[in-house]
């Protein structure tokens, strides 16, 4: 999904959308996060360009504490907590339509035979949880993935104490729900809109780290058509991953065969650009490790 995970255009949460989708997110430009001495800083983009200058640094060293979600315990059910979150509701206008339409779809999945087989091991607070973040509210700002992504990328102590404070228990069970589906590894599709910011800052050897959630795909027709655009402005990032998450019917926009990457997931550029059926690819390949903590 845009980065919903599914989506496609008016900036949904599919992978053409905005959001964390395979261009998603939005850019705000520029921002200096504090160097560890020692350590380089890298550019790495929102899911979309321009791209933003965060932390190059090892876990235990960051001065970011890694957030402890597996610990969490949630005292409301996932619809009750979009619904009563006064930091969901202001980020989410239209929550209590969003939360309708997570039931709705919720309920609908145990008579689809490919998402029973998903679902069989995952409770319901979970599914929500996938769902709602695949959910398109119609355009990037007000939609859940797009807020959760924003927040983030805030590597400040303050904005993780308040994505704690808002995304906390959603985090929780999103996570949880996302553990319980098998790994894909293999190669994955992201479509950029602007290639020559990616060019200027993705070189050969240089570790990538998104730091929010990526949507991609492993149809590359679906990188191109959902969000890429103009073939001779964009860029399709052409990934090998080996620890991404299929979301499959577990999303309001299945045809685009999701595959959802994790904050921790960091990657190496592994090719010089190249032109292949008139787009602009550049290859990456998930690395072991993190560069900053999530």
């Amino acid at each position: 999904a845009t980065s919903g995970l599914g989506g496609g255009g008016g900036g949904g949460s599919g992978l053409g959308g905005g959001g964390s989708g395979l261009g998603g997110g939005g850019g705000r430009g520029l921002s200096k996060i504090p160097e560890v001495e020692g350590k380089e800083p890298i550019q790495q983009p929102e899911s979309s360009v321009p791209l933003r200058l965060l932390l190059a640094a090892e876990p235990f060293i960051s001065a970011v504490p890694s957030a402890k979600w597996e610990d969490l315990r949630p005292v409301r059910h996932l619809l009750e907590e979009l619904r009563a979150n006064p930091g969901i509701r202001a980020a989410c206008p239209d929550i209590e339509s969003i939360a309708g339409d997570i039931e709705f779809k919720a309920d609908d999945l145990p008579h689809d035979e490919e998402a029973f087989r998903f679902t069989e091991q995952m409770d319901q607070d979970c599914l929500q949880a996938i769902l709602a973040y695949t959910h398109d509210a119609g355009q990037k700002k007000g939609s859940l993935y797009f807020e959760l992504n924003n927040c983030l990328r805030e590597r400040s102590p303050e904005g993780r104490a308040g994505l704690m404070r808002t995304w906390g228990d959603f985090m929780h069970y999103f996570l949880k729900g996302l553990s319980k589906l098998e790994p894909v590894s293999g190669v994955v599709y992201r479509g950029l809109p602007e290639k020559g910011a990616v060019i200027a800052q993705y070189k050969v050897g240089r570790p990538i780290q998104w730091g929010a959630f990526s949507s991609t795909s492993r149809a590359k027709e679906v990188a191109k058509k959902s969000f890429a655009g103009d073939k001779h402005s964009a860029i399709i990032l052409k990934i090998t991953i080996t620890s991404g998450r299929r979301l499959g019917p577990l999303s309001f926009f299945p045809k685009e065969d999701e595959i959802l990457l994790s904050p921790r997931c960091r990657f190496v550029v592994s090719s010089l650009p190249y032109v292949e059926d008139g787009y602009t690819y550049l290859d990456m390949v998930e690395q072991k490790g993190e560069l900053f903590v999530f």
